[in-house]
């Protein structure tokens, strides 16, 4: 009993492998060898791709299944000097001392390719996995810690797996994933606060109608301030919002002011809002909608939620179903960034929306390419055709300008027109 007891301290109860702690000690020894006698050594961190596809749809007994077999499959694989361990629920880490690295890259790649493509039956069911794979080289000139080199090769395998899985990397502190990971981490705080403390601000980007030759239409952009009235822009937050499933607060805040600007500007004057994609999945957009349309009285045609094109193709069923209804109350859709992908005129046939403005990238240099002239021209024929309105984004000369209304689009923005502005015209 005693022995067991001891034994289990040290190693993981399913697979029988070592665990976390025997892999610090062995850790603390290796540095001790590689700084004295010059050596170097390798840790390998491994994370089976597509594992919780798996544990979801047969169930923990074959997820405790397949850990066994890749522990086995590892043992094989290294020897027996080497440490192999079970860090967490399907991730695995080895320690091979007095290794170079170059070797330790090879013989990572060959780790990958036993896993490529890795077999795997229960029930008469196949599986297919793979297996991303972090390499953290350790040498005599490497001064971290213990902590610090385990955190590096968790930092490479995650790397492995935004870079798109079943492939192996070796740590570089200028890996821009972790880079993008400390971002996250620091930005997830500071947008909850905004959230609880009302720090978030919109400004007014003017929409100018060329046919009524005059301003009847704003765009809400979202900024966050920080200390010291520092005003951040979406670029720092909206990312981060997205990856820490924040992004639906902030959707529903920005409609939720949006209703009540429209109680305070003049009743010929519309807002358009950005949403994003998967806010469309969220079941209390309506309800919102519906309840602030009663609250404010408001006429839902002045309301414009804009949506990329992007976003309404990744769940196009369930959007399409959420944008009707919302069509149903009586607010517009605008789909913005059109033209940018390569299925826009397959979607536009089928996806309700109002307005389609043009991908920026076809307007900034308009004058002097004649296959944005083309495209533009031709986006907006089918638009008019349709019986859909136009926008052109980024309008900045006047020459883009006059191009565009020969071309017949029925409302400009950009530079040109006005920036973005913290006031909007009050009712008169």
């Amino acid at each position: 009993m005693e022995a067991r007891l001891q034994f289990s301290v040290n190693h993981d109860d399913l697979t029988g492998l070592a665990n976390r702690r025997r892999l610090e000690q062995a850790l603390e020894i290796t540095l001790t060898q590689v700084r004295n006698f010059h050596t170097s050594s390798a840790v390998f961190y491994i994370d089976l791709d597509s594992f919780k596809v798996l544990n979801d749809a047969e169930g923990h007994e074959a997820g405790d299944s397949l850990l066994v077999q890749v522990a086995n499959s590892l043992r094989g694989f290294f020897k027996v000097r080497d440490t192999l361990v079970r860090i967490g629920s399907d991730e695995f880490a080895v320690l091979v001392d007095t290794i170079d690295p170059e070797t330790a890259v090879a013989r990572a790649e060959g780790l990958r390719d036993l896993f490529d493509g890795y077999s795997f039956t229960f029930h008469d069911h196949q599986y297919h996995l793979s297996a991303s794979i972090g390499v953290k080289c350790i040498s005599e000139a490497d001064a971290s810690t213990v902590g610090e080199i385990l955190s590096h090769a968790n930092q490479a395998c995650y790397t492995a797996k935004k870079r798109g899985r079943n492939r192996v990397h070796v740590y570089s502190p200028a890996d821009r994933e972790m880079y993008a990971l400390r971002h996250s981490v620091k930005w997830a705080p500071r947008i909850r606060a905004a959230l609880k403390q009302e720090k978030f601000v919109l400004e007014f980007q003017p929409i100018y109608s060329l046919k009524e030759r005059k301003i009847n239409h704003y765009e809400c952009l979202i900024r966050m301030r920080g200390q010291g009235d520092k005003l951040y822009y979406p670029q720092d937050f909206i990312p981060v919002a997205e990856a820490m499933g924040l992004i639906h607060q902030i959707d529903l805040w920005v409609v939720n002011h949006a209703f009540e600007l429209l109680t305070h500007i003049p009743s010929d004057t519309a807002l358009a809002v950005n949403l994003s994609g998967n806010i469309f999945l969220d079941q209390n957009l309506y309800p919102l909608v519906e309840r602030k349309l009663l609250e404010t009285g408001a006429d839902p045609s002045r309301l414009v939620f804009e949506i990329t094109e992007t976003s309404a193709i990744s769940n196009f069923e369930q959007t399409k179903q959420m944008v009707d209804r919302l069509r149903h109350l009586g607010c517009r859709f605008a789909l913005d960034d059109f033209g940018a992908g390569f299925n826009s005129y397959s979607y536009l046939k089928h996806f309700p929306v109002d307005i389609l403005k043009i991908d920026g990238g076809f307007i900034t240099n308009l004058h002097n390419d004649p296959v944005d002239q083309l495209l533009v021209k031709s986006m907006i024929d089918i638009s008019h055709s349709l019986g859909k309105k136009t926008v052109a984004e980024f309008v900045e000369d006047r020459e883009t300008l006059k191009m565009l209304q020969e071309f017949g689009v029925d409302f400009v923005q950009g530079y040109l027109i006005g920036k973005p502005q913290r006031a909007l015209p009050n009712k008169s």
